[in-house]
């Protein structure tokens, strides 16, 4: 059925229905008049209607369009496809009414897409232009949420029928990404086998990253207008752990790390619109009238049927049915069975009723959020997908949501308009018996709530804008985002401006510092960019510096353009290629001087040429000749000191970073030959299937990189010349390939600048589209449009150095810092490695698994060379079940006042070998004793006092199984009292050394704790709680911190800075916490506030209050942390090999900056 005749059925069949029924049939014989194909598609839409067959789940018109197809549709062909261009189709998986969507195979590069092709008998007309539309729409947006166009057009199909014969046409299509897995409410539910059903939390927090997703289509200007579970479909990692081992039950620790494995992702928004659309486009696939989206899922103004009135609010009420789906499990509202006017009746002027199966601690809030979500009137909704994601990520964290602010005045202003009269007249009284001055009490105090109100809501707004700007991908987010939470900053601080603060200042992103108007420019051959070459219409060649425009120079070039320009790697220097017909010309400039130092006949006609320097700091230029030579000559004197040569004139250049290997591509860019200058020879030869343009050397020379005209960048090793993983993105040829420092740029016939870290192969921002690349120089990018050209600087400036140690660090990795702070010890799974604090260097001191390591003899005025007593200082561990001791001055290789004279790594000879002075049990554990040299060593019953010196050991008390199993022990630095903790054993205790006789005892299934630098007081972590003693009586402890735990029976570690303003805590599996405050001062109830910026005015003197909490951007676990000796730096342990070092001095600064500090 072609789509005029599908609005005819339509327009009939709407036309019918406002008709009494015993005249409908009169009415649409005389309507059909003698067209009986179109009378019975009628009649069987009219059955369809009155049997109440609409399925609340199916598009509208897609359910409309299913009955009349069935009555109409002419006989096909029986034509299925085979192949559509690079995509060798699978089988279908589904079908709509101008499309079918097959699961198909592309080659490349490989891999399994969704492929969606247009109806054969649809090729032509709005249909096609749908189509388009829809591939327009899905090519704005890149988010992880967000199912990914890869490739739209038309290309040849080649398709088979019955027979067996087949025919080659051609066929509309899109190339998607194929999403595998349940839809979003069968994922929360769960089957049983392969996943259980989730708990609220979970089901909010995937509902949340749902919504930050479609803020992504918003802000990029798409409505989906068909939200529903099955077009939310949540892809499983294949990593993601087993759903239980032999018929074991699932527990909380599986279902939250199968969760962090997951991805909700929106699929078909062949219904979206664009904000910005085309009215008339519109106004054609989208009649007055006419019913677009699933009638269980459309909004009240979405079923009234005008598209015009349709906007980002509608969507918000979908999101609102769909959260009150996942967490009931049905939809609001129950439209099977009834009509079509009962539903949208139903629809329009019914609330939805009330969720009661809910946690009464959260009842109200979420069905405040709901309830909001699907207001009625569309400006009493959410202003935002991400305000909907901001109320319930408040509800996850225990916050008030916004969403409960006003509902009292709406229901309100709601009874007032129903009881108009009789509340005018109760009004009348009561202005007569209230005093004027009460009525004005009244006013002040509600105009003073009103702008409170209005004052909260527009902070959470700039939160929540902050935080949609940092998680997006663009240029120019880190400085965004604070901009924005500086003006929330300005209404009112707290933790979790300060934690999204932290998040963006850790972000690596370019800021501007300079633009000029467009114009033919050149920055080529720059080590450092710090000028621009700009060529007038008058000939002359000026150059500017880069971010003031101040004129350094100015070169006379001629009438004739240059082909092709560029720099020497200092800027000194300036050489222009000139084309003209069989011959060229290359003409050098030293800038200063009014005339050329040097003007040669180019070899070619193409005026190719290099700059560059000696390691000397001599300039010297390459020409090209077209039999393949290259000839070397110095600068200015044009004296040949090298040459050599290709089998044949090369097209592009390059040359390795140290001068000894020179890249040349052959056979139309389809070889790439890598030459040793030294001595001519031939290192390579590299064939590839696809044209390469712009290679380039990484700053290391280790990596070879070109662009492929495939809209790849491919790479090599130069140790071996295998090829690398190739860099998938451009959409077209990579024209344009620069490597350096850690960072690609790349640029495309795509129009879109990318930036990548080239050592993973992973894209660090979105492409900046209509954008040409002009230069990167490892710090300073150099774009151009066709109205400006921007020079921008990368600004890396995190206060958080991420490690990587040599292997996973595992549950019981511990860290300790020397006296001085100059050096860190780190022990886990993977061995113990030593960290020199001043260029993080490393030295492994043993490859087995370490636990409980320690620095001996030193204390904070210790270097690392001597301590009070002119002994070295010592390390000890357990390894692999034997208490190891090594001397540091290992650690040096001369000098003194602990400077080190190399890198660690860089030391040639190995470590000696360390002296073992106890073996045991590998579970064992060591803690400082208060005597020099000596350690208190926790082995299974046994708690023993070891002289390091003489290998001596003693009982600290008697054997006991009330230590049995304890873990990670701390003796206050008195001596007097001993904390063990706990861990699936018996309860954690305090001991006092003396008597051996417990003080304390801390019955949960997960204790961890230390004293205080000074001793005075202890930190205590269990599940879900942060507690202090005073060590002075050991009475009932005050809480630092509470929350609802994420692994239940999973304590969180705490660490006090030494001065003690500081307390970090982590909440586990991977959150990390800094408290603010001194404990010997701590309320009963800690603040829920946050703090001002120069302290909390509603906080107890010394209360400690939550400051923010640190990004853990890979979110593993976090075993162990540690402040350095004077407080500067914080270590955080994780799982795996990253360890994460926060400069807290640089975090401090950067905060105060913005006016976000504490």
């Amino acid at each position: 059925m072609t789509p005029e005749r599908f609005r005819q059925v339509e327009t009939i069949f709407h036309a019918a229905l406002r008709c009494e029924p015993v005249e409908r049939d009169a009415f649409v014989a005389a309507r059909c008049a003698d067209d009986d194909d179109l009378r019975r598609a009628v009649q069987d839409l009219l059955q369809h209607d009155a049997s109440g067959g609409i399925e609340p789940a199916q598009p509208f018109r897609t359910a409309v369009r299913s009955v009349v197809e069935t009555a109409m549709r002419p006989s096909e062909s029986g034509l299925r496809p085979i192949s559509v261009g690079g995509y060798r189709i699978l089988r279908p998986l589904g079908e709509g009414g101008f499309g079918v969507v097959y699961l198909a195979q592309q080659d490349h590069p490989r891999r399994t897409v969704a492929i969606k092709l247009l109806r054969r008998e649809f090729a032509a007309g709005d249909a096609a232009r749908r189509f388009e539309y829809e591939a327009r729409i899905l090519a704005r947006l890149r988010h992880p949420g967000i199912a990914r166009i890869f490739e739209a057009g038309v290309a040849d199909a080649t398709m088979t029928d019955a027979s067996g014969g087949s025919v080659v046409v051609k066929q509309p299509f899109l190339a998607l990404e194929y999403i595998e897995g349940p839809n979003l409410v069968e994922f929360a539910l769960g089957d049983g086998t392969t996943w259980p059903p989730l708990s609220v939390r979970d089901r909010l927090t995937l509902f949340a990253r749902v919504c930050d997703a479609l803020q992504h289509a918003h802000q990029h200007g798409v409505i989906h207008r068909d939200l529903k579970p099955d077009n939310i479909l949540v892809a499983i990692d294949d990593a993601a752990p087993p759903a239980g081992e032999d018929g074991a039950a699932f527990t909380t620790d599986d279902t939250t790390a199968r969760l962090a494995a997951v991805r909700p992702t929106l699929l078909d928004f062949g219904v979206a619109r664009l904000i910005d659309h085309d009215p008339d486009f519109t106004r054609a696939h989208t009649q007055q009238g006419h019913l677009v989206g699933t009638l269980a899922y459309m909004s009240p103004e979405q079923v009234a049927g005008d598209a015009a009135i349709i906007d980002t609010r509608s969507d918000i009420y979908a999101m609102g049915v769909l959260l009150y789906q996942l967490l009931s499990g049905t939809p609001p509202y129950d439209v099977h069975g009834i009509s079509l006017p009962e539903a949208v009746r139903l629809i329009r002027e019914h609330d939805p009723p009330p969720l009661r199966s809910l946690d009464r601690a959260i009842r109200a809030e979420a069905n405040a959020i709901i309830q909001r979500a699907m207001a009625k009137d569309r400006e009493r909704r959410y202003a935002s997908m991400a305000e909907l994601a901001a109320d319930v990520r408040r509800l996850l964290t225990g916050q008030p949501v916004a969403a409960r602010g006003d509902s009292a005045w709406y229901v309100l202003g709601k009874t007032v308009r129903r009881h108009r009269v009789a509340l005018s007249v109760a009004a009348g009284f009561l202005l007569l018996l209230t005093a004027s001055s009460v009525v004005g009490w009244s006013l002040f105090v509600q105009a003073r709530s009103a702008n409170a109100r209005a004052a909260v809501l527009l902070r959470d707004s700039y939160l929540s804008e902050a935080r949609a700007i940092r998680t997006g991908d663009g240029v120019g987010r880190r400085f965004a985002a604070v901009e924005s939470l500086r003006k929330a900053a300005d209404i009112r601080m707290d933790a979790d401006l300060r934690t999204e603060a932290i998040a963006a200042l850790t972000l690596s992103d370019f800021q501007t510092l300079g633009q000029r108007p467009a114009a033919a420019i050149s920055v080529r051959g720059l080590t450092t960019i710090d000028r621009l070459a700009i060529i007038g219409d008058d000939g002359v060649i000026r150059i500017e510096d880069a971010t003031t425009g101040r004129e350094i120079a100015s070169l006379r070039a001629g009438n004739i353009p240059p082909a092709r320009w560029r720099f020497s790697p200092d800027g000194a220097y300036l050489g222009a290629g000139y084309a003209a017909g069989g011959s060229g010309a290359v003409v050098i400039w030293r800038l200063g001087d009014d005339e050329p130092v040097l003007r040669l006949a180019s070899p070619t006609s193409r005026g190719d040429f290099l700059l560059g320097q000696d390691d000397a700091g001599r300039p010297w230029v390459a020409l090209i000749d077209t039999s393949g030579r290259v000839d070397f000559r110095r600068l200015p004197s044009g004296e040949t000191f090298a040459s050599a040569s290709f089998d044949g004139e090369p097209g592009w250049l390059a040359l390795s970073p140290d001068g000894s290997l020179l890249v040349g591509s052959r056979s139309g860019g389809r070889v790439l030959h890598v030459l040793r200058l030294d001595t001519g020879e031939m290192v390579a030869a590299i064939d590839s299937p696809v044209i390469l343009r712009s290679p380039c050397f990484s700053p290391d020379g280790a990596v070879l990189a070109a662009g492929g005209s495939d809209g790849r960048i491919h790479r090599w090793d130069t140790t071996t010349w295998q090829s690398l993983p190739a860099m998938d993105g451009h959409r077209a040829t990579v024209a344009e390939v620069i490597l350096a420092g850690d960072l690609a740029v790349t640029g495309g016939w795509d129009g879109a600048v990318r930036v990548w870290n080239w050592r993973t192969g992973r894209q660090l921002f979105a492409p900046v589209v209509g954008a040409a690349l002009q230069g990167f120089d490892g710090r300073r990018l150099v774009l151009s449009t066709a109205d400006h050209v921007s020079v921008l600087s990368l600004v890396d400036d995190s206060p958080c150095t991420t490690l990587t140690a040599p292997g996973p660090l595992g549950a019981e990795a511990t860290a300790a810092f020397s006296g001085d702070g100059r050096f860190l010890l780190v022990s886990g799974r993977c061995g113990l490695t030593i960290w020199d604090t001043a260029d993080w260097s490393r030295r492994m001191l043993a490859t087995q698994p370490a636990r409980s390591v320690l620095w001996l003899d030193g204390d904070r005025e210790t270097s690392v060379h001597h301590d009070a007593r002119g002994r070295s200082p010592r390390i000890a561990a357990i390894v692999s079940g034997e208490l190891c001791v090594w001397d540091a001055d290992m650690l040096t290789t001369g000098g003194s006042n602990g400077r080190v004279d190399a890198p660690l790594e860089s030391r040639a000879s190995p470590p000696p070998a360390p002296r073992i002075l106890w073996r045991g049990a590998a579970s064992a554990w060591i803690t400082h004793d208060h005597a020099p040299g000596r350690v208190v060593i926790l082995s299974g019953r046994d708690l023993l006092r070891l002289n390091v010196d003489t290998g001596e050991t003693t009982p600290l008390i008697p054997a006991s199984p009330t230590i049995a199993g304890g873990e990670r022990p701390h003796l206050d630095p008195a001596g007097r009292w001993l904390f063990i903790g706990a861990w699936h054993g018996p309860p954690a205790a305090v001991l006092d050394t003396a008597t051996g006789l417990p003080l304390l005892t801390i019955d949960q299934t997960s204790v961890r704790g230390g004293f205080t630098p000074d001793g005075s007081r202890l930190l205590i972590a269990t599940a879900g709680r942060l507690l202090v003693y005073d060590s002075a009586d050991w009475t009932m402890p005050r809480e630092l911190a509470r929350y609802e735990p994420r692994l239940p029976n999973v304590a969180g570690g705490a660490a006090a800075s030494p001065d003690g303003p500081l307390i970090a805590h982590t909440v586990p599996p991977h959150e990390v916490v800094l408290l603010g405050g001194r404990p010997s001062a701590v309320s009963h109830q800690p603040s829920a506030e946050g703090t001002q910026p120069r302290g909390n005015p509603h906080a107890a003197p010394g209360a400690v209050v939550p400051l923010a909490a640190l990004p853990n951007p890979e979110q593993y676990g976090v075993p162990d942390l540690r402040f350095s000796p004077d407080g500067s730096m914080l270590i955080v342990l994780t799982l795996e090999e990253t360890i994460l070092v926060w400069r807290l001095n640089d975090l401090r600064a950067m905060l105060d900056e913005h006016g976000l500090g504490w």
